[in-house]
């Protein structure tokens, strides 16, 4: 009786010693995520619309002895995400290989982006940052071309209404052909994107003086040389098929009637993301 006695109590003692060992893990568990959580709201850096960040390499100057950061600029922040787009065009990249009906979906340029940007330009903590994203692929509201399904990207092209939406108003809209200017969308190409016969206009100052200064484009973007980039929107430039795409033009031109044949080499490539804040 009284070694049963002992058992009993050990066995009580011990249920006691284990509860209290899973409750303080319990506790400390919650302790450490309620700091982790207040630290990473306190600590994480501050990020504003128009800021460059850099994150990933890929090779820019043409020399070829290592790859160079890419830089990006913040066009969107939010709660939990920022929105990115490279500040510089990377390099041509055609948006399908064959000139006949494809949306975003199907389009070659989304592999692309996926296999050479995604996949081999970032380490794997910088992937880890870098979110996988329901994208809305609506009809060209010009022409009424298909934009094809929603797409699941980690890389992606801007759409019109996003380039629209976070690049700011065009400063002058013509209607009738839907598209007009906005200097912030003019974008130089790198030097290796150069090489690869990326579109490279200068704005010169004759030009300016006789187009762009009526549009409050700053005289800054005088001798910039700008890249025609691409947008993820098909447009129609036959009837019998989308065999186009939409894209900014070197001056900052864009609009849903403005773009390019799907085969041409010359257009750049200037990737988009969202990374987690």
């Amino acid at each position: 009786m009284e070694q049963n006695k002992k058992k009993k109590i050990v066995l009580i003692i011990s249920l006691i010693v284990a509860t209290i060992t899973v409750f303080l893990c319990i506790f400390g568990v919650i302790v450490f995520l309620l700091v982790r959580s207040i630290w990473t709201k306190t600590h994480r850096p501050e990020y504003h619309v128009g800021d460059t960040i850099k994150m990933g390499k890929y090779e820019q100057d043409g020399i070829f002895n290592k790859k160079e950061d890419i830089e990006w600029i913040v066009l969107s922040v939010e709660e939990d995400r920022i929105l990115v787009v490279s500040k510089y065009a990377l390099d041509t990249v055609q948006y399908n290989l064959e000139s006949n009906d494809v949306t975003w979906e199907t389009s070659f340029i989304r592999m692309w982006l996926d296999e050479n940007i995604y996949k081999r330009a970032f380490t794997r903590k910088e992937k880890d940052r870098i979110l996988l994203v329901t994208l809305h692929n609506p009809d060209n509201s010009y022409d009424g071309a298909e934009g094809g399904n929603d797409t699941e990207d980690h890389v992606f092209c801007l759409s019109i209404e996003e380039a629209e939406k976070y690049f700011g108003d065009y400063d002058t809209y013509i209607a009738d052909e839907n598209y007009g200017y906005n200097q912030k969308m003019i974008c130089e190409p790198t030097e290796y994107a150069i090489e690869k016969s990326a579109s490279n206009v200068p704005i010169s100052e004759a030009n300016y003086y006789e187009l762009y200064y009526s549009l409050n484009y700053s005289p800054d973007v005088i001798g910039v040389k700008g890249a025609t980039w691409w947008l993820r929107d098909p447009i129609l430039f036959y009837e019998e098929g989308y065999d186009a795409a939409c894209t900014v033009e070197y001056d900052g031109t864009a609009g849903p009637s403005m773009g390019s044949f799907t085969v041409e080499e010359s257009c750049s490539v200037r990737p988009a993301m969202y990374l987690k804040y």
